[in-house]
Order: structure tokens, then C-alpha cells, then sequence
């Protein structure tokens, strides 16, 4: 997949981010949260992220993060 090489060679959080949206669009959800958890570990202070994933997940509480992939 052209998306999940470029974020491997990129490494950056937005990267696996936009692989994250990427996923999520095409409903694979727990491949869209494994991506964002990759990255959280590159930049584990981006509290829109963390909001993301836990939306994600089904964990944030109403009205956490605001972007939608």
C-alpha cells in the first residue's frame, strides 16, 4: 500500500496519521487506531491525537478531540 510506504519511510506522526484517516475511511478501524498509536510514539504530547485515538477506540469522553479523519 503507497500510503503505508510512505509513512514507514517518512517516520513523522502526521504521516502515520494520514495512513490512520486513510484506514478509518476505508473502515478498517483497528488498523486506523494501531496507526495512530504509532503516532503517539513518535509524539506522545499531541493531545489531538491521543483525543483521536481514543475516539477511535470508543474510550474519549463527549466532546474530546475535535477533527474527524
Amino acid at each position: 500500500e503507497v500510503l503505508q510506504d510512505l509513512a514507514i519511510q517518512r517516520n513523522t506522526p502526521e504521516a502515520w496519521v494520514d495512513l490512520g484517516a486513510a484506514r478509518h475511511y476505508q473502515q478498517d478501524y483497528s488498523g486506523a487506531v494501531l496507526d495512530y498509536r504509532r503516532a503517539l510514539t513518535l509524539d506522545p504530547n499531541d493531545a489531538e491525537r491521543a483525543a483521536l485515538e481514543a475516539k477511535l477506540a470508543g474510550q474519549a469522553p463527549s466532546g474530546a478531540g475535535s477533527s474527524q479523519p
